[in-house]
């Protein structure tokens, strides 16, 4: 498989998700891939009795702020150390991310990123296992198809 160059940051979609396009931070130091939710619940489905994960999701740079829930019915909790260094427990579900015109499937954490810069952070395990280069003196390689519909 030929690598990938990327930058430090790009811009990607979730196309499942229907949020629009979200500003990423990609981070060597990061192990895994992050996103931006408001909140989480687990719920039960009242056909069956298994557990669901209910989740808002939102674009905090979008210049049309959207949001929308959506239902997991895979999904897993994971230890995570935050920025802070601190661990938390996080949920984690597979999803699509499209970035440099390909989509690719990763295992993302769900966290308020509110307070961050950036809605996704897209960590080293992703990076490795589609072998991702990371250019950090650029930004928005891969991305420059993407439409510019979010605030720099």
């Amino acid at each position: 498989m030929r690598k990938q160059l990327i930058g430090r940051r790009e811009r990607v979609k979730f196309p499942e998700l229907n949020i629009g396009t979200l500003k990423a931070k990609i981070d060597t130091g990061a192990y895994s891939a992050a996103i931006h939710v408001e909140s989480t619940e687990v719920i039960t489905d009242p056909e069956n009795g298994n557990k669901i994960l209910k989740v808002f999701f939102t674009n905090p740079n979008a210049t049309s702020p959207e949001a929308v829930y959506h239902y997991f019915d895979e999904f897993a909790t994971t230890r995570v150390k935050n920025s802070s260094g601190k661990v938390q427990e996080r949920y984690k579900i597979i999803l699509t991310i499209l970035l440099g015109g390909k989509e690719y499937k990763a295992a993302c954490t769900l966290t308020n990123r509110k307070k961050m810069r950036y809605p996704v952070l897209i960590g080293r395990k992703f990076l490795d296992q589609y072998e991702f280069v990371v250019d950090v003196s650029r930004k928005y390689i891969a991305s420059k198809h993407l439409v510019a519909t979010i605030k720099e």
